[in-house]
């Protein structure tokens, strides 16, 4: 959701977008829990209207696609001139719909 990687269910922030970060998470209602380094916690559970696995899903699919153009995109850097052509024009004609 806002691009930091996540090891062992756990993403770091940097201190000054801790307060950012929160807003976005309690406006879109998704449970999180904030943790200092002297193990402090602060816990905030929205319950039955948490939608964390909404999100999941969202971020799986945009994650699956990145996956996809990045795939393709490096195809397309081996092709001949010639290829690349018909497939601007296909592209351009599917855009121009």
């Amino acid at each position: 959701m806002f691009g930091y990687k996540v090891n062992n269910d756990r993403a770091g922030f940097p201190l000054n977008s801790i307060t950012k970060i929160t807003n976005i998470l309690d406006n879109k209602k998704i449970n999180y829990i904030v943790m200092n380094n002297s193990n402090d916690k602060n816990i905030v559970d929205f319950k039955r209207k948490n939608t964390y696995y909404h999100y999941v899903e969202v971020s799986k699919e945009a994650y699956e696609l990145e996956v996809k153009k990045i795939s393709i995109e490096e195809k397309i850097k081996t092709m001949p001139f010639n290829k690349i052509e018909k497939l601007y024009k296909v592209i351009e004609d599917f855009v121009n719909e």
